[in-house]
């Protein structure tokens, strides 16, 4: 599970104390990487040379503004946290440059340091949003693939500070790796990456969930204590009504979303924003996620993962499969899941299943020029198509696309040993959120 950030507050001298002797030693590693990168760079890129003098100079600075607090023993924590940001911020500029060179040595240099900032959590959202954003031009480049891809795994895993967009962005740039034609290699740990970040959003989930229900037992013990002391004629202030309220809101239901019979594309943005509405935000991500990779496996086009450009029925429903095994708590917990289940899940599965949407015999020559000519346009691949999605035709073993020269069984039989496998875990862990009311009331 991801690591949280420490909450602010006052701590003891000696956590002060460490926590800015590991903040010197940061800064003094991150100069002597500067003064690297300004002499491998001092010849063909002065501009990145000139840039990391400067951010040379920022750490030195830093750095004894850190040692006099840690003499002193005077800084918080959490308020040193903040001019780390602000100074990481500003050097990543020399890094960036460094990456945009694309020079193997270079990039490594430069993405070496990037990880050496998340790993010791000195980056912000600001930050993730910056690395983030380097890391996807080093994707579309084709450069340092499996670097990239470590850097994506700790960037999101080390903290949560990636959330929203950045986050989408940083699995959008996994998917698009796992799919790439350049290296088995790439395709396989990109396949494991995207596996491992799929599990690591609900992960977030569940975290964040126990910490409201703490948050809230928390409050109601305080509320029980101010109620005994005003029994008692002992004044005391008004609890925090807007959480106990937040809380009651996510027990109401959500009618405008229930009353819609799912066709594969009838979701609007105004439904989608108010299915999250009322959902944390580590969970509203993981919504975003599951309800695209739904609509990916059902050849329509993603609301959160923007930037997809191939993806596969077979590899979509693995993921699909995964979160259902594994995640089952929190479909039983937050209606939106529910919703997601019921209306979504269950009719891709039947309509997956559905006799008109088989995998036709036909001219297999003009099936693989489907399969051969992908690009962003060709969403408009035909649902009757049971083995492509999108873009593509159905996966091998580790998920990467593969035609079937085989005949017309192999994807087929591909598709409905994972529809059998997601139908059982829907009978065995989900059915009594999918019993139908109607029928009982009869």
């Amino acid at each position: 599970m991801a690591h949280r950030r420490p909450a602010g507050g006052t701590s003891s001298p000696s956590s002060s104390v460490t926590d800015n002797e590991n903040a010197i030693r940061l800064l003094e590693s991150l100069q002597n990487d500067f003064k690297s990168l300004s002499m491998e760079t001092k010849k063909k890129y002065p501009q990145i040379k000139e840039a990391s003098e400067e951010a040379i100079v920022k750490l030195r600075n830093s750095a004894a503004v850190a040692a006099d607090h840690l003499q002193q023993q005077q800084q918080q924590p959490h308020h040193h946290h903040h001019q780390i940001y602000y100074v990481v911020n500003q050097i990543l500029y020399p890094v960036v440059q460094g990456c945009e060179t694309k020079e193997p040595k270079i990039v490594k240099m430069c993405l070496g340091t990037i990880q050496k900032l998340i790993t010791h959590r000195a980056v912000d959202q600001k930050g993730a949003r910056y690395i983030t954003d380097t890391l996807w031009m080093l994707m579309e480049s084709g450069t340092e693939h499996v670097k990239v891809l470590q850097s994506v795994t700790l960037l999101l895993t080390t903290d949560c500070v990636v959330r929203g967009e950045t986050l989408a962005r940083n699995l959008v740039l996994c998917f698009r790796l796992h799919f790439t034609k350049d290296s088995q290699a790439v395709i396989n740990t990109a396949g494991a990456t995207v596996r491992q970040l799929v599990a690591l959003v609900f992960e977030r989930v569940m975290h964040e969930d126990e910490q409201l229900e703490q948050q809230l037992k928390d409050y109601n013990e305080d509320d029980n204590g101010d109620a005994q002391q005003q029994r008692n004629g002992i004044d005391s202030s008004a609890p925090l009504q807007d959480h106990k309220q937040q809380q009651n809101n996510r027990t109401q239901p959500l009618p405008q979303l229930h009353h819609h019979q799912y066709n594969g594309s009838n979701v609007s943005g105004n439904e989608n924003i108010s299915a999250v509405s009322s959902l944390a935000p580590c969970a509203a991500d993981a919504y975003h996620m599951f309800q695209d990779l739904v609509r990916l496996v059902n050849t329509d086009r993603p609301y959160w993962l923007v930037g997809m450009t191939e993806m596969t029925r077979t590899f979509g429903l693995e993921l699909l499969e995964s979160v259902l095994s594994d995640f089952q708590p929190v479909f039983y917990k937050h209606m939106e899941f529910r919703y997601l289940l019921k209306e979504r899940v269950c009719a891709l599965v039947i309509k997956l299943f559905s006799p008109n949407v088989k995998h036709h015999s036909g001219n297999s020559s003009a099936r693989r020029s489907t399969i051969t000519n992908t690009g962003t346009g060709a969403s408009s691949v035909s649902g009757n198509n049971n083995s492509s999605v999108m873009m593509m035709g159905v996966t091998g073993g580790a998920g990467s696309p593969t035609s079937n020269h085989r005949g017309d069984d192999r994807p087929h039989y591909a598709i409905t040993v994972r529809l059998l496998r997601l139908v059982s875990i829907l009978v065995r862990k989900y059915h009594k959120l999918l019993v139908c009311i109607h029928f009982i009331n009869r």
